[in-house]
């Protein structure tokens, strides 16, 4: 897999840039990376969904979701999808977010690009989402939620639900306080099928840690998707000392070669996509007492979440 690191790169400068200013959700900064998003898949020859003809799903509150579909080659499975998101948000305010989330967003690009050039079109649709709103605490419905673009979205899919197989969550990655080439996934306890494919990624210089969001919660953008019994995964480099602060820019990642361990999240990708035989299970592998029950943050955690980004530090030592 062609992977190109100049690309990735790129994308981390522009998103990242101090001209985006953080990439507030509702700003005009954050709608110029929206266009950005989309500018590259009509480049990427990825398609529109029918329902939003240019790319844009319009929030109601302000922002919008990029959504773009890479169509299948198997005349049955082509109408079910594996969607991969990054969130494009980040706090504004000079806060430039390169880890949270402009590497995301650049990985989701470079894959983009690198499934649609592919010789070997997968037999499952991709659905590439670039969440809004996913930092920003807002009343919705009377409830304090975060994730509004991931939550809209499991709303209004442009895919059935029941045909989305599962779903890949990049988030803050390109630094690691641990090692480069490590990468923490959560969610794995709820699929024996993804559990066979994403063991198949680890070698011995791309290490995974398996983590359990039993245990840590289940966090960012995957929430709706496991509320909806879609396997779900959440991949990260895990948080470092500039997490949240004014200190997360670009050249911090640029300087690291292997800065996203980037062939693991493709390699688990495929591994969904119609390559491999097997049922997508959901919960399989979870303790039975917790079956078909996706934990959620209760609202004084959610209010402290929210108090925590606009302080501009979250805790330091636990992913977004």
């Amino acid at each position: 897999m062609n992977v190109s690191i100049d690309n990735l790169r790129k994308h981390v400068d522009c998103l990242a840039s101090p001209e985006l200013k953080g990439r507030e959700f509702g700003s005009e900064e954050c709608k110029l990376a929206a266009l950005y998003v989309k500018k590259h898949f009509e480049e990427y020859n990825i398609a529109p969904p029918d329902k939003y003809h240019d790319y844009l799903q319009t929030l109601p509150w302000g922002g919008q979701n990029v959504l773009g579909i890479l169509r299948g080659s198997d005349p049955e499975l082509a109408n079910e999808c594996v969607t991969l998101d990054a969130h494009q948000d980040h706090m504004g305010d000079g806060f430039l977010g390169a880890s949270d989330n402009a590497a995301g967003v650049a990985i989701l690009l470079e894959l983009a690009r690198v499934f649609a050039e592919s010789n070997e079109r997968t037999r499952r649709s991709i659905l590439f989402a670039c969440f809004d709103g996913e930092e920003q605490v807002l009343n919705v419905d009377g409830k304090k939620q975060l994730m509004q673009g991931a939550t809209y979205y499991v709303k209004n899919p442009v895919f059935d639900l029941k045909k989305t197989c599962a779903l890949l969550t990049l988030d803050t990655l390109g630094r690691n306080f641990l090692s480069n080439n490590l990468l923490f996934i959560l969610g794995l306890e709820r699929s024996l099928f993804l559990q066979s494919v994403t063991g198949d990624c680890v070698t011995n210089s791309h290490k995974i840690m398996f983590n359990t969001d039993l245990l840590t919660g289940v966090m960012g953008n995957y929430i709706p998707f496991v509320e909806k019994k879609i396997p779900s995964l959440f991949i990260s480099n895990g948080t470092h000392q500039d997490y949240h602060g004014k200190g997360d820019t670009a050249e911090k990642i640029a300087k690291r070669e292997s800065f996203v361990a980037e062939k693991r999240p493709a390699e688990i990708e495929e591994g969904l996509l119609g390559k491999r035989e097997g049922e997508i299970d959901f919960d399989r592998g979870a303790p039975s007492d917790r079956r078909h029950r996706a934990p959620k943050a209760p609202d004084h955690e959610i209010e402290r979440a929210g108090e925590k980004r606009q302080e501009g530090r979250g805790d330091e030592d636990e992913p977004e």
